[in-house]
C-alpha cells in the first residue's frame, strides 16, 4: 500500500509546512527578505519577542527564529522522506513541543503576543498530537529506524549552520551599507555647512 495514502501523512506535512512558513516570516528580517515582519511593526509583540532578549539563543546569539526554521524544515523532510516514523523521532518531536510550551510561557511572562510565533507553536503541538493519535501511513512499522534521526538531526544542524552564515553575511552587509550612508549624509551635511558659510 502506498505510504501517501494515509490522511495523517498529508495533515502532518501541512502542519509542518505552515510552521516552517511562519518561522521563515519571523526570520525574514535577519535574512534580508523584508525590513519588518509582515503585519507586525516596530514595538509590536512580534518585534518584542524576536528582537528582545528572548529572541536569541543565550551564549551563541543564534536567532531563535533560525532554530525554529531549521527544525521545522528538517522535520518536514524527515516526515516526507521516511517510510516509518520511529519512536526516536517522536521523542524529538516531544522535545520540540516542550520548547514551544516554554516560549508560550515566555510570551505570557513578557506580555507580548507574537501571532507568527503562536502559529508555529500551535502547528508544532498539533503535529505532536497527530504523532500520538495516528500513524503517517497504515503500514508503518513499529520498529525504530536509524535513518530517521540522521535525517532529522543532521538536516537540522546543516540548515541551522547555513541560516547562521547567511544571517551573518546579511548583517555585515547591512552594517556596511548603513555606515556608508552615514558617511555620505555627514559629507553632504558638512558640504552644505561650508557652502552656507561661503555664501555668508
Amino acid at each position: 500500500m502506498n505510504k501517501y495514502k494515509s490522511p495523517f501523512f498529508y495533515i502532518g506535512a501541512l502542519l509542518l509546512l505552515v510552521a516552517t512558513g511562519s518561522s521563515l516570516v519571523l526570520s525574514g528580517t535577519k535574512l534580508g527578505l523584508f525590513d519588518s515582519i509582515p503585519g507586525c511593526g516596530v514595538g509590536s509583540g512580534c518585534d518584542n519577542v524576536t528582537n528582545g532578549p528572548w529572541g536569541t539563543v543565550p551564549g551563541i546569539l543564534i536567532p531563535v527564529s533560525f532554530v525554529g526554521l531549521a527544525w521545522f524544515w528538517s522535520l518536514f523532510v524527515a516526515w516526507t522522506t521516511s517510510s516509518s516514523f520511529s519512536n526516536k523521532i517522536r521523542s524529538s518531536v516531544l522535545l520540540g513541543v516542550f520548547a514551544s510550551l516554554g516560549f508560550i510561557v515566555v510570551m505570557i511572562f513578557i506580555g507580548s503576543f507574537c501571532k507568527w510565533c503562536a502559529l508555529s507553536h500551535f502547528c508544532n503541538i498539533l503535529f505532536w498530537v497527530l504523532c500520538i493519535k495516528g500513524r503517517k501511513n497504515e503500514n508503518e512499522s513499529r520498529g525504530s529506524s536509524l535513518f530517521d534521526p540522521i535525517v532529522l538531526w543532521g538536516g537540522f544542524v546543516v540548515s541551522l549552520c547555513i541560516l547562521f552564515m547567511v544571517g551573518n553575511y546579511i548583517s555585515e552587509k547591512k552594517a556596511e551599507y548603513e555606515a556608508q550612508k552615514y558617511e555620505e549624509n555627514l559629507e553632504q551635511l558638512t558640504t552644505g555647512v561650508v557652502a552656507t558659510s561661503t555664501l555668508a
